[in-house]
């Protein structure tokens, strides 16, 4: 009975990740993806450990259709991590490119607030 509750178990964290993975991905992708979401999401997925060959193992001596069932599902989880990890780095360049553009424009509003750059200021109040 112990094995039976061991895959039971596995099979339960593999959704549990799944679902976490799929919020993520959400959250990355949404175009008014606050910082909280995506934070959220990763602090879920941080909570569930998983360990693929132990899940692997849970299923030793089950019947083969079993196995075959774990089998797509891990290939199903490493397709949407792969998903989720692409996307990130999707996100990291855009922040990366968005944090370069204000730092340039952020140098340029300094430089127009100091009135060191072309001689004398310039009074936008009229």
């Amino acid at each position: 009975m112990s094995g039976v509750f061991e895959r039971a178990t596995a099979l339960s964290r593999i959704d549990a990740i799944e679902t976490a993975l799929k919020r993520l991905l959400a959250a990355l992708e949404s175009r008014n993806a606050p910082a909280r979401g995506i934070e959220s999401a990763l602090v879920t997925l941080e909570k569930l450990p998983f360990d693929p060959q132990s899940t692997i193992e849970s299923f030793q001596g089950a019947p083969q259709d079993q196995m075959e069932f774990v089998k797509r599902r891990l290939e199903r989880l490493a397709a949407l991590d792969a998903v989720v990890r692409a996307e990130c780095e999707r996100m990291l360049a855009t922040t990366t490119l968005a944090i370069e553009r204000t730092r340039v424009l952020k140098d340029g509003l300094d430089a127009l607030a100091s009135g060191n750059g072309a001689g004398d200021s310039v009074d936008c109040t009229r």
